[in-house]
């Protein structure tokens, strides 16, 4: 697995929210960029920080550095609203940082569900695309850091 196929997480909401953004723009054309720089900066460092670590902790084994906790949430122009975050704590009441959640709400999510978003997301995600989205949140796909399978 590489860094882009990572990113395919967020592209695949980019794609559903470009599809909207094409529906309702058909009556006055506005072009609009559909990706999220934040979204994609913050996931490509997250990425390249555990990397870096697990570097780190090969180099004295008496480190046991863990990727950095995660929780950023935004929300761009046109009202979506974003989260990456790790998942909820487990019973050491620790986020587990060894995953990453991302998270997407739309105003317009039942539209696109209308039109196959729903299918579309499980086809791709497969396994990754969580059942229960995140409170307050329609969509939420769930990543593993697994540093060894990573090429930068």
């Amino acid at each position: 697995m590489t860094l882009t196929d990572t990113l395919l997480v967020y592209n695949t909401l980019r794609y559903c929210r470009a599809k909207s953004i094409f529906l309702s723009a058909c009556s006055s054309m506005i072009l609009l960029e559909v990706n999220n720089r934040i979204v994609e900066d913050t996931l490509r460092l997250k990425i390249r920080n555990a990397i870096e670590s697990d570097k780190d902790k090969d180099k004295s084994s008496s480190s046991s550095r863990h990727p950095e906790a995660l929780c950023v949430s935004l929300a761009d122009f046109d009202g979506v609203q974003y989260r990456l975050s790790n998942p909820s704590p487990g019973g050491d009441g620790h986020p587990d940082r060894t995953k990453i959640n991302v998270s997407i709400a739309l105003k317009f999510y039942r539209e696109l569900s209308s039109h196959g978003a729903d299918d579309l997301l499980r086809r791709v995600y497969g396994e990754r695309l969580m059942t229960k989205a995140d409170e307050g949140f329609d969509v939420t796909v769930q990543e593993r850091i697994n540093v060894a399978s990573y090429q930068v």
